[in-house]
């Protein structure tokens, strides 16, 4: 009863892990690594695909209002020079 609290006999309890080489254990460290840097790689390229769709969104949004104040001034300012913006009609 003893033996088989500690996990002797059953095959279910506590059971003592084997001695694994230097190597063998260089080899799981590696691929420890390996999955770490899998998913730290799939979150920064995650970051910079949403970051670059915000950017987009509101380099669009600024551009829009900067271009409808300057319709409703009917000018702009573009590199210390004066235009004039009129309307086509075709």
């Amino acid at each position: 009863m003893f033996q088989d609290e500690l996990g002797g006999g059953c095959g279910c309890g506590i059971q003592k892990e084997e001695e694994k080489t230097f190597m063998e254990n260089v080899k799981i460290f590696i691929q420890n690594m390996g999955n770490m840097f899998h998913k730290v790689g799939f979150w920064v390229l995650v970051l910079v695909l949403v970051g670059a769709f915000l950017g987009g969104t509101a380099m669009t949004w600024y551009q829009k209002s900067q271009m409808d104040n300057a319709i409703m001034l009917g000018g702009f300012v573009y590199d210390n020079k004066v235009f004039d913006i009129k309307e086509r009609i075709r």
